[in-house]
């Protein structure tokens, strides 16, 4: 089994948001996964209470074959080229 520590963040700033994922390989953290909503998509459910500026990160560890074929394939790209570039 193969573990990876995945940050998952989500700021509301200016109108729009930015969600994402997060992988952290060998201490230095990689995004694998961003989306930018811009104030058109965003419902006013979506932003009820928030004020602008707010943020959230949670990190979880995860076991790389229970993420998506996209994320595995970017995150075991990431080791690779890491193995490949190291000391």
């Amino acid at each position: 089994m193969r573990t990876v520590d995945i940050f998952h963040f989500e700021k509301y700033s200016n109108g729009a948001f930015l969600i994402g994922d997060l992988c952290e390989v060998n201490g230095q953290e990689r995004v694998i996964d961003a989306e930018y909503i811009c104030c058109n998509g965003i419902t006013e459910e979506l932003i009820a209470g928030l004020e602008d500026g707010w943020e959230m990160c949670t990190r979880r560890t995860v076991d790389i074959s229970s993420l998506s074929q996209k994320q595995q394939q970017k995150i075991n790209k990431l080791i690779l080229w890491d193995k490949a570039f190291a000391g």
